[in-house]
């Protein structure tokens, strides 16, 4: 609400003010009337939605498929932190051989067959291997897509960094919007 009431004349594309000075409120409005901040929010939300539910969920599945190791409760969430941690690492090599798009696919990718790699494993056992190489797989997807997709705001910023309190506000407010709306449907269900 501040920049939109706000009088002063801001700096768009790095001119000097005498030359180019552009009211932040129009800055705001172009923004809003353009469709790639809603992409971007989109993008951003699915992969922090999935962020969201596979470390909300991925315990009680432990609880329910793994009998008589406890310690996979707190082993599991370190795999999955440190495949993350690990994966970001090499995301700029990754991402320089095949693009942004190709990044968020294979992220994409990894967290489907992290999926299914649950979906498949319903026996109870004591043996928490395939819990453990799904958690590895879901950081590393996890990682790639959260990546993309901060990346991908600050693309949309650009040299506008007036706007990136904006844009950035933006996506986290939609993010934890529909992560809210996930969880109470997933408990209802």
């Amino acid at each position: 609400m501040f920049q939109l009431s706000s009088r002063r004349k801001w700096d768009v594309r790095g001119k000097a003010p005498e030359e180019r000075a552009v009211p932040l409120r129009t800055v705001l409005i172009r923004m809003c009337s353009s469709s790639e901040i809603y992409a971007v929010a989109g993008v951003y939300t699915t992969s922090r939605l999935f962020l969201t539910v596979s470390m909300e969920y991925l315990p009680l599945y432990i609880s329910q498929v793994v009998i008589s190791n406890t310690e996979a409760l707190a082993t599991v969430p370190l795999i999955l932190f440190v495949s993350s941690a690990l994966s970001s690492l090499f995301h700029d090599r990754f991402h320089s051989c095949v693009g942004q798009k190709w990044t968020y696919a294979a992220g994409c990718l990894a967290s489907v067959t992290g999926c299914a790699l649950i979906y498949f494993n319903t026996e109870r056992s004591d043996n928490p291997k395939n819990v453990f190489i799904a958690a590895a797989i879901f950081g590393c997807g996890n990682a790639l897509t959260m990546v993309v997709s901060l990346s991908l705001a600050a693309n949309l910023i650009g040299s506008q960094v007036e706007c990136g309190a904006f844009v950035y506000s933006s996506v986290t407010f939609a993010d934890k919007l529909i992560n809210g709306i996930a969880v109470i449907l997933v408990q209802y269900m």
